[in-house]
């Protein structure tokens, strides 16, 4: 269990090094220094939010992984100019198909994107989460 991982999912406002502090002497770590207003967690409480602070980390994960492909797939700028160049009725650089087959590849890796974090909500070992490849997801499109 991470510690400090937790704090952050229950305090997502909190401040390493500013609020918070966590510390290994070699017994295990422990929180050293706490001047948040609310009262600092308990052991109970960090353990329960472990599994839950795990999948947050996941999700952001896939959310950066979902925008980087839609990002290679169209990015925005080439949207933007398409969209421009069809509203002034001048040539696209993009013919109208290939358009329509990148913002439908897009689609795909969105539900897909919601398709991973599924996956990843309905995990219960902490251990499948961490190890969970998401980069890798064989069902992200090719």
């Amino acid at each position: 269990m991470n510690i400090a991982d937790c704090i952050l999912y229950l305090y997502p406002n909190a401040k390493l090094f500013v609020d918070f502090e966590v510390m290994d002497r070699g017994a295990g770590p422990y929180i050293s220094m706490w001047n948040l207003s609310a009262p600092q967690p308990s052991q109970a409480e960090l353990e329960a939010a472990w599994l839950p602070a795990l999948k947050s980390k996941k999700v952001a994960e896939i959310k950066s992984e979902t925008s980087r492909r839609i990002n290679e797939t169209l990015p925005d700028w080439k949207a933007r100019r398409h969209r421009d160049q069809v509203e002034l009725g001048v040539t696209t650089m993009l013919p109208a198909a290939d358009y329509a087959a990148k913002q439908q590849k897009c689609q795909s890796i969105r539900d897909v994107s919601n398709t991973i974090e599924a996956e990843i909500q309905a995990l219960t070992d902490p251990e499948l989460v961490s190890g969970f490849d998401i980069a890798n997801h064989p069902a992200w499109p090719v």
